[in-house]
């Protein structure tokens, strides 16, 4: 990573460091296992698609939460303040909390 890039992000935080996190975490709360790790990080990308997809939240904007780069083209119809990101994702918010919780309590 260029450190022009390295520089803009939040954390800097290796994927092998989240996946062995994902790992420990699974064995201390699971146990042992067969497979696939149930909590790698496609788990938890497929636990917002899912949700976000069902109630026909826009593609781009599943994308850009899940964190995924945006193609150029497609960059131009996201272009939104970091309030107007807030906005659209309390707008879909309900979605992603399970039912029976109460999110305003």
């Amino acid at each position: 990573m260029t450190p022009s890039k390295k520089k803009d992000l939040i954390y800097t935080i290796s994927e092998r460091t989240i996946e062995k996190t994902f790992k420990d975490l699974a064995r201390e709360k699971l146990g042992d296992y067969e497979g696939y790790n149930p909590m790698r990080s496609y788990s938890l990308r497929s636990a917002l698609r899912t949700p976000l997809g069902d109630v026909k939240m826009n593609d781009a904007y599943v994308e850009f939460f899940m964190g995924h780069k945006i193609p150029e083209h497609k960059r131009v119809y996201l272009s939104k303040s970091r309030e107007g990101w807030r906005t659209t994702y309390r707008e879909y918010e309900y979605a992603l909390t399970p039912d029976g919780v109460n999110r305003d309590a």
